[in-house]
């Protein structure tokens, strides 16, 4: 019985070789035919995903200069504090972006006055503090029709109390 079931197993698997015998070097042709294309691919995502996290550290950066800003009347006024905080929420310490904290003084009706004067009714104007940050992102490779670095911009608004 031993010799019966070992000759059926040996006709199985010549068999088996003989309908593989043709294929062989297929799949390394495949993937040399693709892996460029891949590559491309998963570096474009990279470059991609590298972009969006720069966008939100601006973004971060801005909202940490407006939270300064928006401690008191007093922190409204120190464009300095603002930069500073901006900056080390961003951890730029090369000093590569650029940040633009803006005070903008607004009577009940809309319209934008001095921050000195009064308002109608000689109610005080609301105090607004703007914060922008700036910064270039350089892509890995240079991409057609992308322009190389990238100019990304990210501002936060927010009413003093």
């Amino acid at each position: 019985m031993m010799t019966l079931h070992t000759s059926w197993l040996r006709r199985l698997l010549a068999r088996r070789l003989r309908e593989r015998r043709g294929d062989e070097g297929g799949a390394a042709v495949e993937l040399a035919l693709l892996l460029p294309i891949l590559l491309l691919m998963l570096s474009g995502t990279f470059d991609f995903s590298r972009a969006l996290y720069e966008t939100a550290r601006l973004q971060s950066a801005a909202r940490a200069g407006v939270q300064f800003g928006t401690q008191s009347q007093t922190t409204a006024t120190n464009n300095a504090g603002m930069i500073a905080a901006a900056r080390a929420d961003a951890n730029d310490v090369s000093n590569s972006l650029t940040i633009t904290p803006v005070r903008t003084c607004v009577c009940s009706n809309g319209a934008t006055v001095a921050c000195t004067t009064s308002c109608s009714g000689n109610l005080p104007p609301l105090v607004y503090v703007k914060v922008t940050v700036q910064g270039n992102y350089s892509t890995l490779f240079d991409y057609p029709y992308v322009s190389n670095p990238i100019a990304l911009s990210r501002s936060v608004e927010a009413l003093v109390p």
